[in-house]
């Protein structure tokens, strides 16, 4: 009972390297014609925690933009802001809300816009939305629906 104790213990706190890429679709709420095929990257360490909310730590990658120190906990709700390291600045930003399942295998993320000067923001009315994995916009549309409707929220 010790050692399945103690190989819980070290599951929980050492990191599994996490480098998955997402084929995905960008578009924007209650606009059908604004649809762009997407790559999104995760690279970093992933801490698989028995009893708290799993955690990603290192760097999104956009259709190539790389956003460093970037920390996601799937949470109590599977939700969380999506913080980065924007190392021009030398500034944590957010730089959206990040939605996914309890696997870390599907995600919405509703992607703030404007400028971290200025401050960024998201409508429901034309916010922009990055869902994966996803081929087409309906597809899209599901799985951010699923993921915010399985969190109490709707888009």
């Amino acid at each position: 009972m010790a050692a399945l104790l103690i190989v819980g213990y070290l599951v929980g706190i050492v990191p599994l390297e996490y480098n998955v890429s997402y084929e995905g679709i960008k578009y924007r709420n209650n606009d059908p014609d604004y649809v762009e095929k997407v790559m999104i990257q995760f690279d970093g360490y992933r801490y698989n925690k028995l009893y708290k909310c799993d955690e990603f730590n290192g760097t999104l990658i956009v259709d190539g933009a790389e956003y460093p120190g970037m920390k996601l906990r799937s949470g109590r709700y599977n939700e969380d802001l999506v913080f980065v390291f924007l190392q021009d600045i030398g500034e944590y930003d957010t730089l959206g809300m990040i939605f996914t399942d309890d696997n870390l295998n599907e995600f919405s993320i509703q992607w703030f816009e404007g400028t971290h000067s200025e401050g960024r923001r998201w409508s429901s009315k034309d916010g922009l939305v990055y869902s994966m994995p996803a081929t087409t916009r309906d597809e899209a549309v599901e799985i951010t629906d699923r993921l915010q409707h399985w969190n109490g929220k709707v888009n």
